[in-house]
């Protein structure tokens, strides 16, 4: 009979084992049912997948608030990609709230989650109520586009054309 660390590791062990078998049979009820016993147990890359399968409604039925409760459980570990999912989620399944978009969207850019650096750039660009940053908002779009994303790039050039950046000021 396996006791404490050893029954975790194996019932995590056989849960993902599981759940690379239900992904190669397209099984998204087993993969749903092994991913929420990691989730269970605090796993945050198992919460982040959790979250993505509420969202999508794949082996569960459809739901925001139980995508954003999971990714929430994710982020506060550190996981960059639920924090910027949580950020965007805003409005749907969670209230609509600018500072904590921008407290998530932070966390997640600042773990180099480039995603998350351009919607902080569209943040800042937009302004958090009502007011824009356009400093913030180029530094953020700059960082995006560094990292390789076109959308980014573009959002600089159009600032650049209205004045509303300079390439000195970074």
């Amino acid at each position: 009979m396996l006791l404490g660390p050893g029954r975790n590791y194996y019932v995590q062990w056989s849960a993902i084992k599981k759940i690379q078998a239900a992904v190669l049979a397209k099984d998204y009820r087993e993969q749903f049912h092994q991913i929420s016993v990691l989730a269970d147990m605090g796993n945050a890359d198992a919460q982040y997948n959790l979250g993505l399968m509420y969202w999508r409604g794949q082996g569960i039925a459809q739901n925001d608030r139980q995508a954003t409760y999971w990714w929430g459980k994710a982020a506060e570990q550190g996981n960059a990609d639920a924090a910027s999912l949580l950020a965007q989620a805003r409005g749907r399944g969670i209230a609509k709230d600018e500072k904590s978009a921008e407290f998530w969207l932070l966390e997640a850019a600042k773990a180099g989650n480039v995603e998350a650096e351009l919607n902080l750039g569209k943040l800042y660009y937009t302004g958090i109520g009502g007011k824009p940053n356009y400093p913030e908002s180029a530094k953020w779009f700059s960082t995006s586009a560094s990292h390789g994303n076109a959308e980014a790039r573009t959002f600089l050039e159009m600032m650049k054309e209205k004045g509303q950046f300079d390439s000195k000021t970074l």
